[in-house]
């Protein structure tokens, strides 16, 4: 009985101090979380387990960190458009009904599995993972969100690279082309439309959008924009140098997949279709020969 209680007595004490720790850090994420949405200049003061990292010369993009800050909590929901209309509060919330439900499923896989140090490192990892599950869908949905943007994009930008050609202002040019799409092309240049009707400039609006999508071609596209705005070089042959960009980095990734896909399909021919292909040859020389 010693040893049941000693692994009770670390997997309570683990769990204890690992909630309370999580609970402080989002306690402190979210006054440096209020405190830079009152005063834009000022950077927000990290939570304390983003300190331990930078005391112990961590990477910067370490895991935990992020789980419980506030301002990255934030752009996660930015990113992934919201779903289901989440907040903050909400995410949190949901995060806390997962560990509470972790908690349960960790003592329970703990009694279950015969050899006690083995169900506590079960339950600890089937406690983390159920914690960090609300982040993992938002990456997905993020992942997907950006996969769907670049698909489309290289068509908007042919789109809109014609009709400034034919005369039409970049702005009007802009708005015009998004009508002509649905779901995400439209949705987001939408809403950049509202941002500059209420006053900002297609400058900060584009930065937004480029905020909001985690897409590599659209920062190269707002960047591109931005100096041809500045420098006042001509918006059409921006247009046709990022159309150009845009089709030569997808023929890249295509060759690079290409490149790949012997070596991927290795694994299953290995695995699954080798095998069947031997049984499906020697079962029949085999059930012969036994009849003989």
């Amino acid at each position: 009985m010693q040893p049941i209680t000693t692994i009770l007595t670390i997997l309570t004490f683990l769990i204890t101090f690992l909630s309370v720790f999580f609970e402080l850090s989002y306690r402190q994420s979210k006054k440096a979380w209020l405190q830079s949405l009152k005063n834009k200049d000022t950077l927000p003061i990290t939570n304390s387990l983003k300190r331990l990292a930078e005391k112990l010369n961590w990477p910067a993009g370490v895991v935990l960190p992020t789980i419980f800050n506030y301002k990255h909590i934030q752009i996660l929901l930015q990113k992934s458009g919201r779903p289901f209309n989440l907040t903050i509060k909400n995410f949190i919330t949901l995060h806390r009904l997962l560990s509470d439900f972790g908690l349960l499923l960790a003592i329970l896989v703990f009694f279950t599995i015969g050899n006690h140090w083995t169900g506590l490192f079960l339950a600890i990892t089937f406690w983390f993972l159920l914690a960090y599950l609300p982040v993992l869908w938002l990456k997905a949905l993020i992942n997907r969100r950006t996969q769907t943007f670049n698909h489309y994009f290289s068509s908007f930008i042919d789109m809109l690279s014609l009709t400034v050609n034919a005369g039409m202002s970049f702005e009007n040019a802009l708005f015009f082309v998004a009508d002509k799409f649905t779901g995400i092309i439209h949705e987001e240049f939408k809403y950049v439309q509202y941002e500059m009707n209420f006053g900002h400039s297609l400058k900060t609006a584009l930065e937004n959008l480029s905020s909001r999508l985690d897409s590599t071609d659209l920062k190269r596209f707002v960047t591109a924009i931005n100096q041809s705005k500045t420098l006042g070089n001509p918006i059409g042959k921006t247009l046709e140098t990022q159309s150009k960009l845009i089709l030569t980095s997808r023929i890249q990734k295509a060759e690079e997949l290409s490149r790949t896909a012997s070596i991927k399909i290795s694994l299953p021919l290995v695995f699954f279709i080798f095998p069947a292909l031997l049984i499906l040859y020697l079962v029949p020389a085999i059930l012969q020969f036994m009849v003989r």
